[in-house]
């Protein structure tokens, strides 16, 4: 949104009060008060530094996927591997009857 767009301009740090002016701007001439224009940033603000922080809590207690790297794998060799087995002959078909 043109909010969102806002906040990347180096005005501000994080965009503190970019955001909460841009959604009284956007949000205004549609009725909405300054009151709960900037309520809406906040509340927008906090859940995505909420959902931030969650995921970034899960990644450090590395709960996320299993383990961060996986066992060493040793290299083949011609002789590690199992001989092919012969494909199995086909059945033989009966005798014809007369």
């Amino acid at each position: 949104s043109f909010v969102t767009i806002a906040t990347l301009l180096p005005i501000t740090i994080g965009g503190a009060g970019v955001r909460e002016m841009g959604y009284v701007l956007l949000l205004g001439p549609h009725g909405v008060s300054q009151d709960s224009a900037i309520a809406l940033g906040i509340l927008q603000y906090s859940a995505f530094v909420g959902i931030a922080l969650l995921g970034g809590g899960t990644v450090l207690l590395g709960r996320l996927g299993g383990p961060t790297e996986k066992p060493p794998v040793p290299p083949e060799t011609p002789h590690s591997q199992a001989p092919p087995t012969p494909a199995s002959p086909l059945p033989k078909a009966p005798p014809p009857t007369r």
